[in-house]
């Protein structure tokens, strides 16, 4: 018998690289883009209950949310109610995925709980039901995601150690203004021609430039971060509006963050040292049948 109530680790994560093609289907950009789960997480907590209930301890996420709609896209299957909750540490419209590692993480713990049996290829479906990112977070660890999200691949990591760190702000961008404004400047990747070495840079982000363009405090920072830093380079993850240094150890990774500090606003900008995660799923095995 389980001890109620069962904590699960909901992990962030960044875009190592990220290239854009035109919009498909429904409106949806093709992508290709190297995916790692790191450390910063949410806590999602659920246990039995005579109906489901959702509790998430942020009031600026609305009712119906990417929690409530991984509920209901297993509700047929659900024997019983359930109460979940979430805990958020990852900040919102700051392109690390909170949103869409919340479903992800409640799709794998009512699948465990629930003794559902559902493999994952059948998660990432219903996760693509959800959210574009939500398929590569019923995996996690490293990956190259493609197609609009729908199709994640693991890969071998590319990045040279475990150590990152973040740069978040109060600026919280909007991914639907963000593909407009990249949309506007007509350009697109042609995803079918990416080089191997291309496909394993990390950095590169074709959204950067729409971003930059429609945040000017954002690209502020960076401006700033990146002279502080120089030859080193500080990337953008996803749509925006994190920034991450990639670092070659624990030592170098407090060594950024000694830099870049002294230049941030603390009022609106917070420094989070971050490591990469390599298994995000096994915390799903440990619940009995």
């Amino acid at each position: 018998m389980e001890s109620w109530p069962i904590s699960f680790k909901s992990f962030a994560k960044i875009n190592l690289n990220l290239f854009v093609g035109p919009p498909v289907t429904g409106g949806l950009h093709a992508l290709s883009s190297l995916f790692q789960t790191i450390s910063l997480h949410d806590t999602v907590t659920i246990s039995p209950a005579q109906t489901t209930t959702v509790t998430i301890d942020d009031p600026g996420i609305p009712t119906v949310n990417t929690v409530s709609r991984a509920v209901a896209a297993l509700a047929p299957r659900l024997r019983q109610g359930w109460s979940i909750s979430v805990a958020k540490r990852i900040p919102l419209g700051a392109g690390l995925g909170g949103g869409s590692s919340n479903a992800a993480t409640v799709l794998l713990a009512l699948n465990a709980c629930e003794n559902l049996g559902l493999p994952p290829s059948e998660l990432r479906v219903l996760g693509a039901g959800i959210g574009s990112d939500v398929p590569f977070f019923t995996q996690g660890g490293h990956a190259r995601v493609s197609g609009t999200g729908d199709r994640v691949a693991a890969t071998p990591p590319v990045v040279p150690s475990p150590y990152i760190v973040l740069i978040t702000s109060d600026t919280h961008c909007s991914t639907q203004a963000v593909y407009r404004a990249y949309d506007a400047l007509g350009h697109y990747d042609c995803l079918d021609t990416l080089s191997p070495t291309q496909q394993d840079s990390i950095g590169p982000n074709s959204l950067q430039k729409a971003v930059m363009q429609q945040y000017p405090d954002l690209n502020a920072l960076c401006t700033r971060i990146h002279t502080v830093i120089k030859p080193r380079s500080v990337w953008l993850t996803g749509s925006g509006s994190t920034l991450y240094v990639p670092c070659t150890s624990a030592a170098d990774q407090d060594a950024i963050c000694a830099a870049i500090a002294p230049h941030l606003d603390r009022n609106h900008h917070q420094l989070i040292p971050v490591e990469c995660v390599w298994d995000t799923v096994s915390q799903f095995n440990c619940i009995a049948p």
